[in-house]
């Protein structure tokens, strides 16, 4: 614990400018990142996780949020969540990304909450509440992802068809369930960061690979200057 806040110690006083986390369990460095006084908080930000992927059949980078801090993210959350991985696309590029909140129904449906809140998303993007992105929901994953799919769903109108930059999941364990699909299944390229924090955490798991622990850190030196960039 105390090499948790050591680190983030050397972060917070501008002596390093990417925290890293190694062997340390995860609930030992989110305590640490997430401490109101010695950790690595934007003020009235809430911190989030970004998984990026680069999938053999898919035709850009994709990224995912949040398969690692909020558990049941409010809707509120989701606002920050959006808003979090928008200011990283930005950083790698992507200018006016398309976030696609998905759910299991591209409908919305009383019993389901989370469609319901990626209705509300959308709308509040349409009326400029949440702005430098395309936002779309409730979409089903395939509809994000597949070009063909919203011919077949009769969806064409929908403004985000099969070219998502970033999938909003509803909660922790899906995301969570699906980046590792993504990983050990269909072998996608990945890196992970934490994002809404003052300076880049890698964030990545103690069984990724080398290549997704490198990846990370390529993404987070990005992803550094374009935050000291903003500051100046």
């Amino acid at each position: 614990m105390e090499i948790a806040f050591a680190t983030t110690e050397l972060v917070r006083t501008k002596k390093a400018d990417i925290y890293a986390k190694g062997s340390l369990e995860t609930k030992y460095t989110l305590k640490a990142i997430l401490d109101n006084e010695k950790g690595l908080r934007k003020r009235g930000i809430n911190i989030s996780g970004l998984t990026i992927l680069e999938a053999k059949k898919y035709h850009k980078v994709l990224i995912f949020t949040d398969a690692h801090v909020r558990p049941y993210p409010t809707l509120i959350e989701k606002v920050s969540l959006i808003n979090n991985a928008v200011e990283f696309a930005n950083a790698i590029g992507i200018q006016n990304p398309k976030v696609a909140a998905v759910c299991a129904l591209e409908k919305v449906n009383p019993k389901m909450r989370e469609t319901e809140e990626a209705l509300k998303l959308t709308r509040m993007n349409d009326i400029g509440q949440i702005r430098g992105c395309i936002v779309d929901g409730p979409l089903s994953f395939d509809l994000a992802i597949n070009p063909k799919i919203p011919k077949y769903k009769g969806m064409q109108n929908r403004k985000i068809k099969g070219d998502a930059d970033i999938i909003l999941f509803p909660n922790v364990h899906s995301a969570n369930i699906s980046y590792n699909l993504m990983i050990h299944v269909a072998g996608a390229n990945s890196a992970t960061l934490l994002s809404g924090t003052t300076a880049p955490c890698v964030f990545t798991s103690r069984s990724d690979s080398m290549n997704s622990k490198f990846n990370s850190f390529i993404f987070a030196i990005f992803y550094s200057e374009y935050l000291q960039g903003k500051s100046k």
